[in-house]
């Protein structure tokens, strides 16, 4: 444990969830596109955190959906990005079907920007984006966007989004026809049509997958040298990338910046979710974020 680590003390009050009031609210991108998007109100909202979920995820899975009961004292929001589940139906005329499958990795901080701009309309002073797995890489893709932000809470970050594309296509030979196919179909016009793949997400459309081929190599860490506020770094010791999230968080580590490792805990912290909780809100302490109050309320 060094002075850069979270100390997390058992605490009762963070291991039930309390009842708080939900909205659903709509909000546009800068480019005009719409993004839904639920907001958990407080007494006294001059702290918000932004929460943005991962691949395949949504608004109603992971952190941003337990995390706002056992932090009450703040206001939360959490974003359905574009990329949400892994495909809906849109019903516009342009297209009938979005989601994971189509996601468009150059736009996604828009889905985040929108949801700064509805915090800040909302009155929150200081905003705090939370981004779990792939919520993390976007994360840190806000970063030299938006020097604002009051800190930054990465829970199991998504570093690139190549590793997949060797997971489906294990042959050096098949991922170089793979790739030939993707691009041909880019240049041909068809960049949504979908190519299948052999594991989750099962299919993947041609765009997005020219878009990983080509995202920059470091880029995450990249952007994240850049941010101008204090980072938390969580993750669970028995996730696969326990250590590279070690070495990652000792190459940017500065003043501010804190680690949180919970033992044994997996990608979805099932189970430990009140200890996240309370290393959240030892976080925002040490950054000197702590809201008006954590008073308890009704049990939910």
């Amino acid at each position: 444990m060094t002075n850069a680590d979270v100390l997390v003390e058992p605490q009762s009050s963070w291991t039930t969830p309390v009842r708080v009031g939900v909205e659903l609210v709509e909000l546009r991108r800068d480019d005009g596109l719409p993004i839904d998007a639920l907001w958990y109100a407080a007494d006294e909202p001059t702290v918000g955190m932004l929460h943005v979920h991962g691949k395949g995820s949504s608004v109603l899975t992971g952190p941003g959906r337990f995390l706002p009961p056992l932090l009450p004292g703040i206001a939360h929001l959490a974003v359905n990005m574009r990329c949400h589940d892994l495909g809906y139906t849109v019903g516009t005329d342009d297209w009938a079907v979005e989601g994971g499958m189509w996601e468009d990795l150059t736009t996604g901080h828009l889905d985040l920007a929108a949801g700064v701009a509805h915090l800040r309309e909302r009155g929150v002073q200081q905003v705090v984006v939370c981004g779990h797995s792939s919520g993390g890489f976007y994360a840190a893709d806000l970063m030299p966007r938006d020097p604002a932000i009051a800190a930054w809470i990465l829970l199991s970050p998504l570093t690139t989004n190549k590793n997949p594309f060797a997971l489906w296509w294990p042959d050096p030979a098949d991922q170089a026809r793979a790739a030939d196919l993707a691009r041909t179909m880019v240049a041909e016009g068809r960049g949504r049509d979908l190519i299948p793949v052999s594991g989750w997400y099962h299919a993947i459309s041609a765009g997005s997958l020219v878009q990983r081929l080509e995202e920059p190599d470091g880029i995450w860490l990249s952007d994240l040298r850049q941010r101008t506020a204090p980072v938390l770094l969580a993750w669970g010791d028995a996730e696969p990338r326990d250590a590279l999230w070690n070495e990652l968080f000792a190459e940017f580590a500065g003043d501010g910046d804190q680690r949180l490792v919970l033992r044994g805990a997996d990608h979805y912290y099932r189970g430990q979710e009140g200890e996240l909780a309370a290393g959240i809100a030892s976080f925002l302490e040490l950054v000197g974020l702590r809201p008006g109050s954590y008073q308890r309320g009704p049990e939910a």
